[in-house]
């Protein structure tokens, strides 16, 4: 669907708590995370691991990223908030769309940069 084209396709979530307690680890983690998926999108030999674990015929599996785009899949990378936000509020789960600042506080990626 165009509309979901550009809408963060991944989330990883850590309260607080644990991001201010672990944060090093955090970073770590986060940094052999976009190493991995660097790999995934510049190595053959990612297409062949996929279809190996996935079950698919490496033609099908060679597709994916045509619709997981390496841009999709960075964890830190939140788009589409609007409608997100949107159908939140339709869907009675948050009374309101959340402020900048409220956002900001709610999804603090800088600190995992």
């Amino acid at each position: 669907m165009p509309a979901l084209r550009d809408m963060t396709s991944r989330l990883l979530v850590v309260n607080v708590a644990g991001l201010e307690r672990r944060k090093d680890v955090l970073k770590r983690y986060m940094a052999a995370y976009r190493e991995a998926l660097d790999w995934m999108y510049a190595d053959p030999a990612a297409l062949d691991a996929y279809a190996e674990w996935s079950k698919l015929p490496r033609p099908v599996a060679a597709r994916a990223p045509e619709y997981m785009t390496r841009k999709n899949m960075e964890p830190l990378r939140i788009s589409g908030m609007a409608g997100i936000m949107d159908d939140a509020v339709q869907f009675k789960y948050i009374p309101a769309a959340l402020s900048e600042a409220q956002l900001k506080e709610a999804l603090p990626v800088d600190a995992l940069k």
